[in-house]
């Protein structure tokens, strides 16, 4: 993969921390709690929250339904909820059931992870079927806030669908990738951003590279944009060795790899830490978009950052 270096700058972040364990439950919804101490003296929670999109599932679930994954003092927790944005309230799921649920919190406390099984309640998805099928209509989003194991604190959300998927037929999701917008609403205040030329638009019409980072209860969310036929990329340097994170046009159809450089060799590599990655290529102009969120350790707080863009065959 060729590559050119467009612009470099450094940001210094912060970030927390969170043994694998059994699961138990909570209770109630405290008040006065914020994200203050979050990984300190307060654990995290991590949330699945549904909110239906379709006549059908709206009949079924009112509001938003929110699963939780929680530590409760290095244990794992899981609850359901209901959403008041930005509180979470515990709350029985009429119309739906939890039959089963795994989870863990890993031993340095920085990553909480469940696997849940959900069903609804027969009863009453057969008094509103009016076909053999329902579509399962929801706006997905991810959330996150603190806890401290019986009490959950306001949710922040940190990743949201921006559309309706039907969970009953994935092959029907296909993105409207024109959703994606990147602009410079909230540079120098709430997310850093680095673009060459300096202070270009990338929602604009001219030739732009920008990239923003913003960092929320431990995870970076990142903008990339570039006008270019081949791949735009964030490169994260740090003591000498820099990871890449490259959003690709092949064939006028979008991917995202990653890879480790060091010196001038690129070697490709899997990155575990890279979450909800949404991407757009577009023909008129030649434009690649993406956002995408990582997760960092509390040793990672500063890296020198640089936008690259070439040509690929979608090998590096």
């Amino acid at each position: 993969m060729e590559a050119r270096m467009i612009v470099a700058v450094v940001f210094v972040c912060a970030v927390c921390h969170v043994t694998e364990a059994q699961l138990q439950t909570t209770t109630s919804l405290g008040t006065n709690i914020t994200l203050t101490g979050c990984g300190s003296t307060l654990s995290c929670y991590v949330a699945l929250g549904l909110t239906p999109t379709s006549s059908q599932t709206q009949q079924l679930i009112q509001g938003t339904a929110v699963f939780v994954c929680g530590n409760n003092n290095a244990s794992a927790f899981f609850e359901t909820a209901t959403q008041n944005d930005p509180a979470l309230t515990p709350a029985n799921l009429t119309a739906i059931n939890v039959p089963s649920v795994q989870g863990s919190v890993t031993r340095d406390q920085s990553l909480i992870q469940c696997v849940f099984n959900i069903t609804l309640n027969s009863i009453l998805l057969s008094s509103i079927l009016t076909k053999a099928t329902v579509q399962l209509s929801f706006n997905v989003a991810i959330l996150n806030g603190n806890t401290n194991g019986t009490d959950l604190g306001n949710a922040t959300m940190v990743f949201n669908s921006k559309g309706s998927l039907d969970l009953a037929d994935p092959k029907s999701n296909i993105p409207n990738h024109l959703q994606l917008s990147i602009t410079r609403n909230g540079c120098g205040s709430t997310k850093e951003c680095v673009s060459f030329p300096s202070n270009c638009d990338p929602a604009g019409t001219s030739s732009c590279f920008f990239s923003s980072i913003q960092l929320k209860n431990q995870m970076f969310f990142f903008e990339l944009s570039g006008m270019t036929a081949g791949y735009v990329a964030l490169g994260l340097n740090k003591q000498g060795t820099t990871i890449l994170f490259a959003c690709i046009n092949i064939s006028n159809s979008f991917f995202f790899k990653t890879a480790i450089q060091k010196g001038q060799i690129w070697t490709a590599a899997n990155m575990t830490v890279v979450y909800n990655v949404q991407g757009v290529v577009a023909q008129n102009p030649s434009l690649i978009q993406c956002i995408f969120t990582i997760s960092t350790k509390s040793d990672e707080t500063s890296f020198s950052v640089s936008i690259l863009s070439g040509t690929t065959n979608g090998e590096f």
